[in-house]
């Protein structure tokens, strides 16, 4: 069941969701693929989710949509090592700055 929820969600998002509000969306510079073992490069990348797929698909969620990538992120940017956490969070109150 979740998986087909996660399936109808992304065709969703690919017709367009039109939201009329400014959108942040901030990723990782990469993906990385996690071995069995975990390794230094797995702390700066995201191992969830697909980097280019987040840059093809942002555009759809509406008209104004800032990407914002993050060096050195990991898939959650609030647990990045330092400075990716820096970076992001100095982005997101940027953000907020011109938009809150």
């Amino acid at each position: 069941g979740w998986l087909d929820a996660v399936a109808r969600a992304q065709a969703r998002l690919r017709r367009g969701l039109n939201i009329a509000c400014p959108v942040l969306v901030q990723h990782s510079a990469r993906s990385h693929r996690a071995g069995r073992e975990m390794s230094e490069r797995d702390h700066y990348a995201d191992l969830v989710l697909d980097v280019a797929h987040m840059k093809e698909f942002a555009p759809c969620l509406g008209d104004r949509v800032e990407l914002q990538e993050i060096e050195g992120g990991r898939h959650d940017l609030a647990l990045s090592r330092e400075p990716a956490r820096s970076l992001a969070i100095a982005g997101q109150v940027a953000f907020l700055e011109r938009y809150g």
